[in-house]
Parts: C-alpha cells; structure tokens; sequence
C-alpha cells in the first residue's frame, strides 16, 4: 500500500466504544510509506463524544479530525465524510466496531492487486453477552448475521459478479475517491436515521456494478462488531426484517404498483406455518418463517404507501413508518 487513505467513522452517542475503536485506528499497521487520516463525523451525539475525539487526537499516530454534521442519518454522515476526505481511498467502519491492526492494509492491497474500485472484508462478532444457543446453532445463521451487520464470505478473494449485491457490508468497506464522482455518494434516503433504515450499502453496490466497476470481498480485512444482548432478541430481528423488507420494496420495487396476490399469499403461508412450527416445538423453522412473515410485510406495506401516495392523498402519519412487530 502506497496510496494515501482516509478514515470514516460515523457516531451517534456511543463515545465509550468510539474512544477504543480510535485506539485501534491509531494502531494500523501500514507498509511502504503509507499513511492514513481519520476523520470522525459526529451526527448530533449529545454525548461525551467531542471529549473523547480530543482525548485519542492528543499525540496520536495519524491525524484524527473532528466533523459534525447537524442532518440526522447514516447516510448523510457518510457523505459528509467523503467530502471532507482528501485520501485517494476512503474506508468506512462503525462507532460499534473493531478493527484489526492490518485493516486498512488489507483493504488497500486487495483494491491494488485486484484493480478494484471497492473492497470489504469479514465482519466477525465481539458478543458483549452470552449469545443464546438458537442464535449459534441455527440452520438459518446466515440469514441471522445478515440481520447483526457480521459477514464471513470465505476464505478466498471473490469479486462481486451481480449475482449478490451482499459482498460487502458498511462496517468493514473502502472505496476509490473517484468512484463516487461517477456513480454518486450514498442516498439520503436509504439508512440508519432515514424513512427507509436499511439498504444503503447495497444500493452502493449495486450502482457500481452498473458502471461496471470492480468490488471485492478479502477475508483478511478483519473487523470484529459488538453484539449487546438488545439484539439478541427474536423481537431485534423481526424489526430487521421488517424494515428491510421496506427498503428493498422502495429501491427494487414490484413492476405493478399494487401489491402481487402472490405476495400476499406467500406472506399468508409464512405466517400460518410459523405458528404451526412453533407449536410443534420446531422454533428454528419457526423464526425463519417468521422472519420471512416480517420481511413481506415490510414489502406490502412500503408497496401500498407508494400506491396510496400516487392518489394524491397524504399517508396517514401514524402509518409513515409502517407497522412495527
């Protein structure tokens, strides 16, 4: 690695796990002369956050700066972070996230070796509790850390083919500078903060590929990403599922602007066979059900505010985030 990098963390009243995430990125080990920045853009914490900035900036290692950015949402955090980055590559990690000492390292020599435009790594769990036993031993864990942003594509080097826009996650991904003048910058609309919570990473993907960009997954970017008990709850991943149903039906939606019967009788079925699972004493097949019941639902009622809007009437504004599980 050679190239000059830049660092985003995005935070929101979570100075505790920042301040030892900053020590981390203090401690990147880099190689042939490279250097890095950090740059953290604080999105409306009311927390000790500015402190702990100082704290970790006073004679650190690599240039730390502090950016607040009043708009509320990830994705608008993230964006403000890409301006203010001078780097030809710009990471981005979490406030809840650990780093490897070689993270950047990794993520700049896979981008290197491989030509490519953007490149993620694994996102592996810290459980800050016992993680109980249905969450360790599902048949479904994939499905299940999709919903805790953890990741683990392999041991080996994979490029993105279109196939799966879920190659890289927002916790552990870097991007040439450049790219983001060609395809745009994360949408404000997708994300953490926003009417649609979820997506935003994606939705990069997926516009990258369409310019025929290269992005890559490496196993050996290595970040590890806190895990409380709060989402370790079957009512956490619902509430996943039913907002990221929301997002894909904003982002991908149907071809017809009202909801498919299909849909509706898939979604029906879910339900139903989740019940009987659970009366069954199969509770894994009943959570995968479940969550697939949540998923639809979020896809109907986003597909139904986007008809209801088309007739000119205002949607209800206790409905204006859905039905909550």
């Amino acid at each position: 690695m050679s190239a000059r990098a830049s660092v985003i963390v995005c935070t929101y009243n979570r100075c505790e796990s920042l301040r030892d995430i900053l020590k981390a990125l203090q401690q990147q080990e880099l190689r042939d002369g490279a250097t890095i920045d950090i740059i953290v853009v604080d999105n409306n914490s009311t927390d000790r956050t500015p402190e702990a900035i100082l704290e970790i900036a006073r004679g650190g290692r690599w240039p730390l700066r502090y950016v607040f950015e009043p708009q509320q949402g990830l994705s608008r955090a993230r964006n403000r972070g890409i301006r203010e980055a001078s780097g030809e590559i710009i990471a981005f990690t979490d406030d809840d996230v650990m780093p490897d000492p070689a993270w950047v390292q990794q993520l700049a020599a896979v981008m290197e070796t491989q030509r490519a435009d953007a490149a993620g790594g694994r996102i592996l769990p810290r459980w800050l509790a016992s993680p109980p036993a249905w969450l360790l031993q599902s048949r479904y864990q994939k499905e299940l850390w999709d919903a805790l942003a953890l990741l683990d594509g392999g041991p080996e080097v994979a490029v993105a083919d279109g196939g799966s826009l879920n190659i890289i996650y927002g916790a552990n991904m870097a991007f040439r500078k450049a790219v983001f003048a060609e395809v745009g910058v994360f949408r404000t609309d997708l994300g953490q903060g926003a009417r649609l919570p979820r997506g935003e990473d994606t939705d990069m993907v997926g516009r990258l590929l369409k310019a025929g960009k290269r992005v890559v997954y490496t196993p050996h970017a290595v970040v590890h990403h806190m895990v409380g008990p709060e989402r370790m709850r079957r009512g956490y991943f619902c509430r996943w599922k039913f907002h990221s149903g929301r997002s894909i039906a904003a982002w991908a939606p149907f071809a017809t602007p009202l909801v498919p019967k299909w849909l509706v009788r898939e979604w029906a079925a879910h339900g139903l066979r989740s019940v009987w699972a659970y009366l069954r004493g199969q509770r894994d097949l009943g959570l995968h059900l479940e969550l697939a019941f949540w998923y639809q639902l979020g896809q109907i009622t986003e597909t139904l505010r986007h008809a209801w809007l088309k007739t000119g009437i205002a949607w209800p504004a206790k409905w204006a985030e859905g039905a909550q599980p």
